[in-house]
């Protein structure tokens, strides 16, 4: 048995939270297709508190977004 490289397993755990946390604004315009300006101003009509590209968004905020964009095109 190997002894376990307890830096790759804090990367692995540092990687885990980040993607817990959500997606930033601009990452989820890039898989939305659209502009991340665009993005904002739907943040702010449904008062989400992103308020740049680099605005964090929870996963249940990106649920929101994207059912705006499918009831709403």
């Amino acid at each position: 048995m190997q002894p376990i490289d307890f830096k790759v397993l804090y990367d692995v755990k540092k990687l885990f939270f980040l993607l817990m946390k959500g997606l930033r604004v601009l990452e989820l315009s890039e898989a939305l297709n659209i502009d991340s300006s665009d993005l904002l101003a739907v943040c702010a009509i449904l008062k989400f508190k992103a308020s740049s590209r680099l605005s964090m968004l929870s996963f249940e905020e990106c649920k929101k977004i994207t059912n705006y964009y499918e009831n709403n095109n």
